[in-house]
């Protein structure tokens, strides 16, 4: 789940603070460090569907990279003890700890939400709540007196990087309504989740889902002053839980992941409806729903926006086309918007031979396209890359390509929230300086 687990956590923004009251029965930190094995113990059962399948800790290579990879195959060398091997940290809070893990025995990658306190009823609100735009929770057990839930792990990240990377409002959009579908669900069944925001929507397979049921509840007019603050309604300042306050909560989400686009007036005057400060002026969530679907139905495409205006901006069409010659002109090789490995191996090819320039175009066109399927994997999978083919680069004493790729590494090891690989590529970037 994410930031929990998906968004990466580490990248959240920071109207996204979580404000909550103090917990006495705070457990310490689930793992002091990964990798490490989490669970039931592997039974002669396990070990004996364990040695059927031959698990390849080799597949998980473009989900960990190199460096995480050595270190999980050298841990892993015994065997399994449990039934989880945890990979990464996504993020540790006063409520949880949220970890993406092997499934030794699945054989698939997961996240595990490990609670810190001793009595936890998400784990079984997530599973009632089950629904196609909702975080699949696979498992529940407790494990060292830890509360602890098996939840996919949506790839694509949270709405927060849906809304920062994508090109297109009304994809934002759709998946902003999917996620709503789940929420819709939960207030079927009397469910309020109370805790709606950009890093509580998922994206896994571009669907998008409701996570993080960690302090959902039934509606009350006297329940706990807890919150995301910059996302919570008005009457939660007196402990009112309500489906309306989640109306409230879901439009302000949909607002802040579309601030960036120029979206239409009437999509703004739906959203603003739900934010209204009387809770019962506010649309339920189904009418909401319907009101945005409707919206995204009815907007014109790019296509037939450029229709509109073609006859006013035909004087350009002659500007345009001087413009696209001039670039054919000037390099016919630009970046192919072909598949990611493809893009990266035609990177690999300019340096082997030299050219260095045409190499960084590669890198930035296949960085550019992870970016707009918000595919977390793809960009590690450039940035991986990206770091090897600047090491390339400066043996061929090309420094000024060698830092300029180290440099799109970077930015996509910040984007991932990986302070370690961060730091590694800009001590390259030093050892260059000082040679």
């Amino acid at each position: 789940m994410g930031p929990d687990p998906h968004d990466d956590p580490r990248d959240i923004d920071e109207r996204d603070v979580e404000v909550t009251g103090e917990r006495e029965d705070v457990l310490r930190e689930p793992l002091d460090s990964v990798p490490a094995w989490w669970g039931p113990l592997v039974d002669a059962s396990d070990q004996q569907q364990l040695d059927a399948v031959e698990l390849d800790f080799g597949k998980y290579l473009e989900d960990f990279g190199e460096g995480l990879l050595e270190g999980l195959l050298e841990f892993a060398k015994t065997g399994p003890r449990r039934r989880f091997l945890v990979c990464d940290t996504l993020q540790v809070s006063h409520w949880a700890g949220v970890y993406i893990a092997i499934d030794c025995v699945a054989d698939r990658a997961v996240v595990l939400k490990i609670s810190r306190h001793a009595i936890d009823r998400e784990g079984r609100i997530a599973v009632t709540a089950s629904h196609p735009n909702v975080v699949t929770v696979h498992d529940t057990f407790v494990c060292q007196g830890h509360p602890t839930m098996v939840l996919e792990w949506c790839r694509q990240g949270t709405l927060s990087a849906c809304g920062r990377f994508c090109g297109d409002w009304k994809i934002v959009l759709a998946r902003a309504i999917e996620a709503g579908r789940g929420l819709a669900h939960c207030h079927a069944q009397g469910k309020v989740h109370g805790d709606v925001k950009p890093t509580n929507i998922l994206i896994a397979d571009d669907i998008g889902k409701l996570a993080d049921f960690g302090i959902a509840r039934s509606e009350t007019q006297d329940g706990e002053i807890v919150a995301s603050w910059a996302f919570a309604p008005p009457e939660r300042d007196w402990g009112e839980w309500t489906r309306a306050g989640d109306v409230y909560s879901y439009a302000a989400t949909l607002l802040t992941a579309l601030q960036r686009f120029r979206v239409p007036k009437h999509v703004h005057r739906i959203l603003k409806a739900g934010m209204v400060r009387a809770p019962d002026r506010r649309p339920t969530m189904t009418t909401l729903l319907t009101d945005l679907e409707r919206a995204l139905d009815h907007a014109p495409s790019k296509r037939e926006r450029g229709r509109r205006w073609a006859w006013a901006q035909l004087g350009l069409v002659v500007v345009c086309a001087a413009i696209v010659t001039s670039s054919l002109i000037e390099g016919m090789c630009a970046p192919p918007e072909g598949p990611i490995d493809t893009t990266l191996e035609l990177a690999a090819e300019a340096v082997a031979e030299g050219e260095g320039e045409a190499a960084i175009k590669y890198l930035e066109a296949a960085r550019s396209r992870a970016r707009r399927n918000f595919d977390r994997h793809a960009l590690r999978l450039v940035a991986a890359r990206a770091e090897e083919l600047g090491h390339h680069l400066a043996k061929q004493a090309d420094d000024v390509h060698a830092a300029e790729s180290w440099g799109v590494a970077q930015g996509i090891f910040l984007e991932l929230g990986d302070r370690e690989a961060v730091a590694r590529v800009k001590q390259h970037a030093r050892d260059l300086s000082w040679r």
